[in-house]
Formats: structure tokens, sequence, C-alpha cells
């Protein structure tokens, strides 16, 4: 006969069992976590990105603040595939390709074997503030080059406005490399000595890397997170230029150095203001004089556009070269197209000249 009292005994766990149902139990709570975080959680938007469409709001730009997304890499870039209706504001017609390229067109990774192609690194100057595309010296140049060599060029335009030269660096490390141009023209140092916070803008990049987790983690929002709340510091209060004139001379080396490893020619483009041309003709600022500097130290091609537009301006005027401070009417910029256009015909002849 059995023991009805050994029968009613409740059965024994294990204490392993007891640890996996536990582990079982909060792997689901935390992906239960992870999946409502997915749904509900915005991308993160830096901190540069933030300060840029600020500075846009505070000039009247809100037109192009909505036409700018943040990025990792890149702090913010063109919010592919927009345009424009022409209206207020100086941004109208097309804005961005699918690439982020302000191009009407795509551009092919695998470059034609009959082309020159050449990629213009640079900001607002470069994107063609307060034109079409087609009216920007990138554009113009390509439009003479074609006419005037025996080969198809593409000069593709990766200006955005605001940016430093770090973030053509960025861009270049992220991007723009692969689009394998023969030369890649730099033209930066408007923005680089701005100061927006206390922090430079490699100071920023390095603390966003440090609030990301490691790895494949990063994908995740719960580790993201997580991660953010342990790694957070306090910015210092004193006000520091987006880019030191010792970090540009050092961003200058990286860039060129790259480039060359990539099998292309870097051509540097000095900017010139609006000061230097109607007012002090002798006053350059630490960006330029590094320009400088960097090309005779490293031998790199450059053009110097502030002695140009000084001589232009003794015909036309100052005023007939510049919208405002910095940046170059229709005339200004047909102007630069052509002597861009000229520098990179005589480069070509004198390469062809030295091959045996």
């Amino acid at each position: 006969m059995v023991d009805a009292s050994q029968s009613e005994q409740p059965a024994v766990v294990s204490p392993w069992r007891k640890i996996l149902l536990a582990l079982g139990a909060s792997c689901f709570a935390l992906l239960v976590c992870e999946i409502v975080l997915q749904f509900i959680e915005q991308p993160p938007v830096t901190m540069r990105f933030q300060q840029d469409v600020n500075e846009l709001d505070q000039l009247g730009m809100k037109r192009l603040a909505e036409i700018v997304e943040t990025d990792d890499q890149l702090f913010w870039k063109l919010a592919p595939n927009t345009s424009l209706s022409r209206g207020e504001g100086p941004f109208f017609g097309v804005i961005a390709n699918h690439q982020g390229l302000r191009e009407d067109h795509e551009i092919p990774p695998q470059k034609p074997s009959d082309e020159m192609r050449v990629l213009f690194l640079g900001d607002s100057c470069t994107f063609g503030y307060g034109l079409l595309h087609t009216e920007g010296y990138v554009d113009v140049a390509e439009q003479l080059l074609n006419k005037q060599l025996n080969k198809p060029v593409e000069c593709v335009n990766a200006g955005v406005p605001g940016y430093t030269l770090f973030q053509g660096w960025q861009f270049w490390k992220t991007f723009g490399n692969q689009l394998d141009p023969d030369i890649v023209v730099v033209c930066f140092g408007g923005n680089d000595m701005s100061s927006w916070d206390g922090m430079t803008d490699l100071q920023h990049y390095d603390q966003l890397m440090r609030l990301q987790p490691p790895g494949i983690l990063r994908n995740s929002s719960l580790c993201r997170r997580l991660w953010g709340v342990t790694q957070k510091t306090e910015p210092p209060r004193t006000r520091q230029r987006r880019v030191t004139p010792k970090d540009f001379q050092m961003l200058l080396g990286k860039l060129h150095d790259s480039i060359t490893a990539a099998d292309s020619k870097m051509i540097l483009l000095i900017w010139p203001f609006l000061p230097q041309v109607a007012e002090s003709r002798e006053l350059r600022t630490d960006y330029q004089q590094q320009m400088m500097a960097f090309s005779q130290q490293r031998d790199v091609i450059l053009l110097d556009l502030v002695p140009e537009f000084q001589k232009l301006a003794d015909d036309y005027s100052a005023e007939a070269l510049f919208l405002d401070q910095g940046h170059a009417t229709v005339l200004g910029n047909w102007q630069t197209g052509e002597l861009v256009a000229a520098l990179l015909t005589q480069h070509l002849k004198n390469s062809a000249n030295q091959q045996p």
C-alpha cells in the first residue's frame, strides 16, 4: 500500500534549475526593454548638430536647418534627396542627391576608366551659398574643364554649410575616399575659427565616441543608455575655437597623407574674405597662414584666392564679388571656377610632361 503522505510531498527543485529560471526571466525582461526602447527611442542628436541648428535659427536660416540631419561621424550632413524652392533665405534649388552631395545626379562609386574625377571638400563657400548648384565654382569648373579637356570630367561638390576641416577629414575617411577621386581640392578655414562652446570639434568627437558602447553593443538601445550614464562628463567653461590652429595643421597632415595613400592628389584652396579685399589687403587669418606654410613644407599645390580677388576688385568692385563677409556672388564664383579650371588644366599638362 502506498503512503498517501509521501505522494503529496512537493517536488524538489534543484538550485541549478532555479538559477536557469532566474536567468531566463532576466533575459526575457531585458529583451522586452530592448524592444520597447527600439520603438520609442528617438535617434540620438549630437551636441554639434544641435548647436548648428541653433546657429542657423539665430541667423534666420530655418530652411537649411530642416534639411540637415545628425550624424555620429560628421556631426551633421545634408539630408539625402532634398531640394528647396526659391524663396526667403540663401538656400534653394538642388540641395543634395541621395548620397548627400550637392549634385543633381548620382556619382557612381566605380569611376569610369576614361573619366577624371575631382572631389571638392569644403564649407558653405564650396557648397554655393546663395546660389543654384549650377552657379557655384565647383560646377563652373566642371563646365569649363569638360570643354577644355579631351576627356570627361566629374567635379563632385561635397561642400556642406558650417563644416570645418575636421568634418572634411571625417567625410574623406567615411565616404569621400570611396569615390576614387584623382584630385581632392580642400577649402576650409572660415568655420574653424568660430567658438561655440568650451570644446573643439575633435574633443566633441572624442566625447561622442566615449558615450557609445564598444563593438556590437552600439546597436543596442539599452546598452547605449546604460553606457551613456556612466560616461557623462562636464565640458570646460572656457570657450575654444572649433578647430585650433595646431589641430588645423595636424588635420592637414592627416588628410594629405590619406589622400596620397589613395593615389590621389591634394590641392589647397584659400578662400578670401571681404575685409581682405576691400579693406586691409595684408590681413591674413591663422588658417590661411597655416595652409600657405603647409603648401611649402609638403610641396602641395595651392591656389590663393585672396590676391586673385584683390585684382578682380580693381576691375569690378569688392561688393560685386561678395554677397556678405565671405560668400561669393555668381560673378565671384564664376571667376573662382575659371581659376580652378586653369590650375587643374596646368596640373594635368605638367603631369603629362613628367611621364616618361
